[in-house]
Order: structure tokens, then C-alpha cells, then sequence
């Protein structure tokens, strides 16, 4: 959980919570974000398990070195959002509990097989 790269994460309670503290948008178990750490997995899954007070689950999709992380978000967020919308005014939240098809689209824009290892 050193490692840095793409990660996936969800809510999961019903109860909608804000993306991140005193922030307007607010999210549930029935969206789910896609974002790049160059902190490690281990440090971001900490920031989402204190912003959502534990009930929320983190999914590191794949390891990547920092400086390879920026251009390949906008490839994943242009695919994902292809074929499915955003919340509210978020660029990483997705409306969306089709995680495995998120998957499959990461896998498929970097071409590398992705994790499925869940954290919370």
C-alpha cells in the first residue's frame, strides 16, 4: 500500500456525504470516484476512510510511478465519462455502481491488467 497510481473508492452507506470536508457535493453508495496518488495508497485511503468516517471502500486499481499518472487521468476520465455522467460539478465522481466496468475501462485505456483488492 506504499505504491502510488489509479484508484477507485465508494461510499458505503446510503446516507450522502460531502466528496471531501465543507465541500457542497455530496455523494453515496451509488457513485463512485476514480482518481490518481502520487501519496500512497495507503496515506489516500486514509484521507477518504476520515472524510466518509469509515464507511467507504478503496480500491487500488494500479500501480504506477507519479510522473506517468497525470496524462493517463485524462485519458480514464475522458473514457469514463463516455459513458457516465458526473456528480453535481465533480471531475472524478461518477454516477455510477458499475465498478467492474470502471475497471474494465482503466484496464483497457492503460492497458495493463487492474487490481480489485478492497480497503477500507
Amino acid at each position: 500500500m506504499e505504491s502510488t497510481g489509479i484508484y477507485m473508492a465508494f461510499p458505503t452507506t446510503t446516507k450522502l456525504k460531502p466528496t471531501y470536508r465543507k465541500h457542497k457535493s455530496m455523494v453515496n453508495d451509488q457513485h463512485t470516484k476514480v482518481g490518481i496518488t502520487v501519496k500512497s495508497f495507503r496515506e489516500r485511503s486514509g484521507e477518504y476512510n476520515r472524510t466518509f468516517d469509515g464507511e467507504v471502500d478503496f480500491v487500488p486499481l494500479l500501480v504506477m510511478v507519479p510522473n506517468e499518472l497525470a496524462f493517463i487521468e485524462k485519458e480514464i476520465l475522458t473514457a469514463l465519462r463516455s459513458e457516465f455522467g458526473n456528480v453535481g460539478r465533480t471531475r472524478e465522481w461518477f454516477d455510477t455502481t458499475d465498478r467492474e466496468r470502471i475497471s474494465e475501462i482503466v484496464q483497457q485505456v492503460t492497458g495493463r491488467d487492474v487490481g480489485t483488492t478492497h480497503t477500507r
